[in-house]
């Protein structure tokens, strides 16, 4: 019965193997301390059975930073 909820498998013990592809999108002018430019990075990690897993599952993750320079020295920048 509980199985066909999604959360059912959440905490549960086992091996989790899985495989993560990620694209990355990065134009920031310096990677440390960025005062222009965007970051984007988009991954889909899958658990299955076919790669040993006794936990399965499909997880998305998107992730998104824009950053602005207000001033001309690049003191002051919104992200």
């Amino acid at each position: 019965m509980f199985q066909r909820l999604p959360l059912f498998n959440v905490f549960q013990d086992g091996i989790t193997s899985s495989i993560r592809p990620t694209l990355t999108f990065d134009t920031r002018n310096n990677q440390l301390f960025p005062s222009a430019g965007v970051f984007i990075q988009g991954s889909v990690e899958l658990a299955s059975k076919v790669f040993g897993s006794q936990n399965e599952f499909v997880r998305y993750q998107l992730t998104g930073r824009f950053y602005y320079p207000l001033t001309s020295d690049n003191s002051v920048v919104i992200s």
